[in-house]
């Protein structure tokens, strides 16, 4: 179970093996804090992680351990996106064809890394690589798959995403 502030409130059920025994201090005030009324639990059996650019190769390890810690299956996707191509092609003055292909080979180079260390803690993977609007094409994974949660590298370019995500969010 995951505690996902503003989300759901998740209610810690058989701790400990007796009625007496220590429990932390962080994990009572947990308890506490949730309302015994209307508490629901939160499973993941599907993340999606977006990435975004090659600095999100150090997210990677922790995905990967919070996939085999929940037995998630782990989606991950690359938008491209026609915007950011077009201003990465004004900015360095090359053509629009060059800098698309570029970003596609970062991609699918950030997605065969992302698989390759799921596959060796066992976690099993779906690599997909979309055109258009970041928020639509999470909405239509969202939707199409039974996405749980959203994973993102927390950046300036991923802010939006926490607004528009129907699902919630988990900023590394």
């Amino acid at each position: 179970m995951i505690r996902i502030p503003g989300y759901q409130r998740v209610r810690y059920q058989n701790i400990g093996k007796s009625k007496g025994e220590n429990i932390s201090k962080k994990l009572k005030e947990n308890i506490r804090k949730s309302d015994e009324k209307d508490v629901e639990t939160m499973k993941i059996k599907r993340l999606l992680l977006y990435l975004y650019d090659p600095g999100d190769k150090g997210i990677f390890d922790q995905v990967v351990k919070l996939c085999h810690t929940f037995e998630s299956q782990l989606f991950v996707l690359f938008v491209l996106e026609e915007i950011r191509i077009g201003q990465v092609a004004r900015m360095t003055r090359e053509k629009s064809e060059t800098i698309r292909q570029r970003i596609e080979e970062d991609g699918w180079e950030m997605l065969y890394l992302v698989e390759d260390e799921a596959v060796e803690s066992g976690v099993r993977t779906s690599l997909h690589m979309e055109e258009g609007s970041v928020p639509g094409v999470i909405k239509k994974y969202v939707e199409n798959y039974g996405i749980d949660a959203l994973i993102i590298k927390r950046r300036d370019e991923t802010k939006k995403l926490f607004i528009s995500s129907p699902v919630p969010v988990i900023g590394l």
